[in-house]
């Protein structure tokens, strides 16, 4: 049935292709947004193949670290149970920082721990006059329940299982960052909620980084483990709001890159990138129609040269991946074997 409504899908964007030389302007159509500043763009192409630097001036003494440490609004501090310096990103200066992550009793599934930065604030004064990135109980507790009853199985029944890791090897341990065993507890998939610092966190850019998988944080925790912004919350998690199940694409994204990196590492990035886009299609959330009109109306956008057109076009990069990953499904799989499954 999913193969079906998938030819379903090519059928209708085929027709659309054959339409947009005469009516382009009809083809694109953005979703509206109460926030037209803070659109998610996923540039994990770049963040997987950037060596960053560690900032080591922002590691704190892992066992004094959460004393005067802001409190998680939103979150009720009654309810951690664990606090640990785990890794995020400042991709506008370069580096991987240290910071505070509390865990909470509600935010540990069978299969999954997320980790919420301690201080999600902006700059003061932020150029773009943001709030602070509230996430609650609820929200939180619906996402742990899509991943683990549906992005967690779907992904690896589709495409794979990622292998396993315990933090029994973690880099930073011995590399002397923290002490033996810091991130040796547990062999749970980590996700990480954090207010990434990007080119949107620093200025009034209009995209943001919403989510990335690093194969150095892998390395350095020993832990699969992806990362995900803390915006907007409220508007992006779950059916309702401007952009339904956004989070929630974002993380079978990424966590598809977490399961391909262990397959075929040497892919070439048009095609990882496909697969991830094909992972929020089936994991069920939107089809990402604002990529694939991107690329209808470029369609001299190239699949296998990234960012031919520029950054500014990347869009049409990641719309051209997908629909050549749905048609190689559609072609080639049948209900014994997945084509694109490793």
């Amino acid at each position: 049935m999913k193969k079906k409504q998938i030819s379903i899908i090519l059928i209708g964007i085929i027709f659309m292709g054959m339409m947009v030389t005469s009516f382009s302007l009809f083809v694109v159509a953005k979703t509206e947004s109460k926030n037209p500043i803070n659109d998610p763009l996923i540039i994990d192409d770049k963040i997987r193949e950037t060596e960053y630097q560690i900032d080591v001036a922002t590691l704190k003494n892992p066992e004094t670290a959460s004393e005067g440490a802001e409190s998680n609004e939103g979150l009720p501090e009654t309810n951690i149970i664990d606090a640990k310096m785990w890794m995020t990103l400042d991709d506008y200066t370069g580096y991987y920082i240290f910071d505070l992550f509390y865990l909470y009793d509600f935010s540990v599934g069978e299969n999954t721990e997320i980790w919420f930065q301690a201080d999600r604030s902006w700059l003061d004064p932020d150029p773009q006059g943001r709030e602070y990135p509230v996430i609650t109980q609820e929200q939180t507790e619906q996402l742990l329940s899509e991943f683990e009853s549906n992005i967690l199985p779907t992904d690896t029944d589709y495409f794979g299982s990622p292998d396993e890791h315990d933090g029994n090897d973690a880099l930073l341990e011995d590399l002397g960052y923290l002490p033996q065993g810091y991130y040796n507890y547990s062999d749970k998939n980590v996700i990480l909620v954090s207010n990434i610092k990007d080119e949107n966190y620093y200025t009034d850019f209009p995209y943001y980084i919403a989510g990335f998988y690093s194969p150095s944080f892998e390395a350095y925790f020993d832990r699969n483990v992806i990362s995900i912004d803390s915006y907007d919350w409220e508007s992006r998690v779950g059916p309702d709001g401007d952009k339904p199940y956004l989070y929630e694409s974002v993380i079978a994204h990424e966590y598809q890159h977490l399961i391909h990196d262990d397959y075929n590492p040497e892919d070439p990035l048009f095609m990882n990138e496909g697969c991830s886009m094909f992972a929020e299609i089936v994991c069920g959330y939107p089809i990402p129609w604002d990529n694939i009109n991107t690329y209808l109306t470029t369609p001299d956008n190239s699949l296998t040269l990234w960012e031919d057109q520029g950054s500014i076009n990347i869009l049409a990069d990641y719309g051209a991946a997908l629909l050549y990953a749905m048609y190689l499904n559609d072609q080639y799989s049948n209900e014994d074997e997945q084509f694109l499954s490793y």
